[in-house]
């Protein structure tokens, strides 16, 4: 029996343990502020920590109107210090007050305390002691860092760095407005991903953001402005971007002025009605992509809460033929023109696009800050993207992901890193999927198939976003069912209108597209291959590529005859070069690649004509 009582008190330390450590790390917050104004008599408080669905506001800060401000963070909360509001209404300053606090405590080893107030202290401690002032304890861990000014205090632990701080510190002391603007600026300026370094992987500064200021005449703590914005888990939204949001709407308000209307992303979409049978789901309107559509309306996506700060609007135009003009497109304030997938059989003759309408969209694309999104698939999609110089040849090849030359260009990081998350790979979707085999030769290839072949291009000429599969945006493309955004395929599609919005706006720097080659970094000439020649690599199929050992050229697209190999490095240096005879038996060759050099090769095949085809490998042994 005394065995057994020992046992279960040992089971209720440890319970109560783990209990007090998990409230402990809960409360445990990144960076906040204090501050007074005495000219106006306001106090107010501004922070935010990287804990998910939780109200950081009133467990860490406190507010006593015409006194003071008073918080506590790491591994205290504003509840362990029930003597707090009777210092600060008996007059303490924040010297005084911080002091008595701690002497309560005794334990403060993992506390930071902050504090300023408007009262000029009782004098139980030092004359002159400063109004505000700031503490932290020994056991707070690396990056945990205080500074305070003549009226404000501001301490932050597990931040990515001091600049965080310091950063924060200046713009409160810089920012010429009320206390509620300097307490605003100082947030704003230290806002980066990882600002609370728990938040890093998710690329936002923190899960949670608020702000409170207070009026003399306000009830205690608080304040006549009160705003937080809160993530709930498994969500990674920037809320100091968000908070920011509120934060403007509520200055208009509070000014007597109609709230901060966003900016709009006006997306105009080609009816489903321009295909009166068939499989009509391809377009924003299809029932293929009604997820698609709710996910960019839900304002919570787009719009005040949403990962990014402006609105969308879709619009369904264009059920008849001829109808598609350029003044149609200005006359319904276009920003983003999408154009999906449409079977011209089912389309009929009535319906089908003339080349008149292709020729207005295209011109169209070529206005500034005006974007194309087209999304054709299959084999009878090429009437928007044989005008715009491209060529589809189908092949299912999932997944697809980033094309890693490019990837760190602004606009792929937009994409594949955009402010809806980070995306490995996205899917093509039914039985129609496809590839580029013929482009432009400034068009930037920014995805591939898992075959390496180009599935999503920029467009240098009319600054437009091609992709080989509608398929992307559907729901045969695994994008989820409902409002919110949950896969990769959900990402990329809010990613891209993002994108979309960030192009009208000129936020986002697009490729030098007389720079940048489509996927060949090479002078053609040195090799042998002329501009007038140049195809893109994918019409020659070599694999394993990546390479370790040997490889199989696939002669395929040649006429049977004697072809050259030849293979060279980035320098143009020819290594490797060999004859070989296709046929109607030899269709393949195989390259035995263990002494090339490691890297990236060219492999540059010649047909007796001296016609030329170019293929980039990468060579890891």
């Amino acid at each position: 029996m005394k065995n057994k009582l020992i046992q279960s008190q040992m089971k209720s330390k440890l319970f109560f343990t783990i209990l007090f450590f998990s409230i402990a790390l809960k409360l445990q917050a990144t960076l906040s502020i204090v501050g007074v104004d005495p000219a106006t008599g306001k106090v107010g408080t501004a922070g935010f920590t990287c804990i998910c669905n939780f109200d950081l506001r009133n467990n860490i800060a406190m507010l006593v109107p015409g006194k003071g401000a008073f918080n506590t963070q790491a591994s205290t909360g504003i509840l362990s210090f029930p003597n707090a509001k009777n210092y600060l209404e008996s007059g303490y300053n924040a010297f005084e007050a911080i002091n008595a606090n701690i002497a309560d405590k005794q334990d403060i080893n993992v506390s930071q305390l902050l504090a300023a107030t408007l009262n000029p202290g009782t004098g139980l401690n030092v004359n002159g002691s400063p109004n505000a002032f700031a503490f932290t304890g020994k056991g707070n861990g690396n990056v945990n860092y205080y500074r305070y000014g003549q009226n404000f205090a501001i301490a932050g632990n597990i931040l990515i760095s001091k600049a965080v701080l310091d950063d924060a510190y200046n713009a409160f002391l810089n920012n010429p407005g009320e206390l509620e603007d300097k307490l605003m600026a100082a947030l704003l300026a230290a806002k980066r991903p990882g600002a609370d370094s728990r938040c890093l992987p998710n690329g936002t500064s923190s899960s949670v953001a608020y702000i409170a200021v207070a009026k003399p005449m306000d009830p205690f703590n608080k304040g006549f402005l009160e705003l937080q914005y809160i993530n709930p888990c498994g969500v990674n939204k920037e809320p100091i971007d968000i908070l920011y949001r509120m934060f403007k709407n509520w200055k208009n308000i509070n000014a007597g002025l109609p709230a901060n209307n966003l900016p709009i992303l006006n997306i105009t979409s080609i009816s489903n009605n321009r295909q009166p049978s068939g499989d009509r789901g391809y377009t924003f309107d299809g029932d293929k992509m009604e997820n698609s559509r709710a996910k960019v309306l839900n304002a919570d996506n787009f719009g005040v809460y949403g990962y990014s700060g402006f609105k969308t609007n879709i619009t369904d135009a264009f059920d008849n033929q001829g109808s598609i003009t350029q003044t149609v497109l200005n006359n319904l304030s276009t920003d983003l023109f999408f154009i999906g997938t449409f079977n011209k059989a089912a389309m009929g003759p009535s319906k089908n696009f003339t080349i008149g309408e292709i020729n207005e969209a295209y011109n169209w694309s070529l206005t500034p800050n005006k974007t194309v999104f087209l999304f054709e698939s299959g084999g009878d999609g090429n009437s928007f993207f044989s005008k715009w110089g491209y060529q589809l040849t189908q092949e299912i090849a999932n997944p697809n992901k980033s094309f890693i030359d490019n990837s760190s260009l602004p606009i792929s990081k937009k994409i594949f890193s955009g402010p809806f998350g980070n995306i490995t790979s996205f899917q093509q979707g039914g039985g129609t999927q496809s590839y580029f085999s013929k482009m432009p030769l400034n068009a930037v290839v920014l995805g591939v198939n898992a075959n390496n072949k180009p599935v999503l291009v920029y467009d240098c000429t009319t600054r437009d976003i091609l992709c080989a599969d509608t398929d992307i945006f559907t729901s045969l493309g695994t994008v989820s069912t409902g409002l919110l955004i949950n896969n990769d395929n959900d990402r990329i599609l809010s990613n891209l209108i993002n994108l979309a919005y960030e192009m009208k706006e000129n936020l986002v720097n697009l490729p030098a597209c007389n720079n940048v080659l489509n996927r060949i970094s090479v002078d053609y000439n040195k090799i042998g291959v002329s501009e007038t020649e140049r195809k893109i690599d994918t019409e020659i199929n070599i694999y394993p590529n990546p390479v370790r050992d040997n490889f199989t050229i696939d002669l395929n697209s040649f006429k049977n005859q004697n072809l050259k190999i030849s293979i060279y490095n980035q320098s143009q240096n020819l290594l490797f070069e060999k004859t070989v005879s296709k046929t109607n038996v030899q269709k393949v060759t195989e390259i035995d690649g263990s002494s090339l050099p490691e890297g990236v090769l060219y492999v540059v095949v010649t047909d007796s004509e001296e016609n030329k085809k170019i293929k980039k490998i990468i060579i890891k042994h």
